[in-house]
């Protein structure tokens, strides 16, 4: 089936759903449905919607935990769009893949397009995820992608300072300290995030302290400039 799904075979699909195949199976690539929101074949996915592919079936195989999040990475934007249609739920939370939503998966390796679409379509932009590497949209963004997205997140509300309890950071201005990326550092301290603010958790105690401890002094410098308090010893 999923040999089918890659050489955009719709008929020998067809004949092998009509001959019995489970159409929501899953093995190591995921689901047939992520298989073909992933190429972006858009015609092949309302066939198998059609079919009786389940839009929201959790996937726990492969890499990405639902057909909507196969979509998001890579910026499939017209994949996207044609499971929304079919009822794509946006804020669903994921047991399986690195990102554990939909709008983080955009986030973190989608672009401006792709989060945007899922935020025209209602997801919540400040949702903590239960599960993943990131924890929220903004600290995916923060870590993983470029600084219009997090600024693109910024403007439509997302929250600089969330505490975020799960994922590697626990909070979306460590995971841009930790990428070294400093337009999303620089996005989020203007945005008015508290450079002062203790981490609840983590290796580090702040943020001038992880900037640092990585030895990096344009961070260093920016931080300092926004507010950062330095420490007696660091500052030795």
């Amino acid at each position: 089936m999923h040999l089918a799904i890659c050489l955009d075979d719709i008929n020998v699909v067809k004949r092998k759903i009509n001959q019995g195949f489970n159409i929501n199976q899953q093995d190591t690539q995921g689901s047939p449905l992520c298989i073909a929101a992933q190429r972006e074949n858009v015609e092949m996915l309302k066939t198998l919607l059609d079919l009786g592919a389940e839009v929201n079936l959790p996937v726990t195989s492969g890499e990405h935990g639902s057909a909507l999040v196969a979509a998001c990475r890579g910026s499939k934007v017209s994949s996207l769009k044609a499971l929304l249609l079919h009822g794509a739920d946006v804020d669903m939370q994921l047991a399986h893949g690195e990102y554990g939503s939909a709008l983080t998966a955009a986030s973190g390796e989608g672009t401006v397009a792709t989060s945007s679409s899922l935020l025209d379509a209602g997801a919540s932009i400040n949702m903590v995820v239960t599960s993943g590497h990131y924890g929220s949209a903004l600290a995916a963004a923060s870590y993983m992608n470029e600084p219009d997205v997090v600024k693109l997140l910024i403007q439509r509300g997302a929250e600089v300072g969330l505490e975020l309890e799960n994922g590697k950071f626990p909070y979306a201005l460590a995971a841009a300290i930790s990428s070294k990326k400093l337009e999303s550092v620089a996005a989020l301290l203007e945005a008015g995030v508290d450079p002062n603010t203790p981490f609840s958790r983590g290796d580090y105690g702040d943020a001038i302290s992880m900037a640092i401890q990585l030895k990096n002094r344009p961070l260093t410098r920016l931080l300092i400039k926004h507010g950062a308090a330095l420490h007696p010893l660091a500052a030795d």
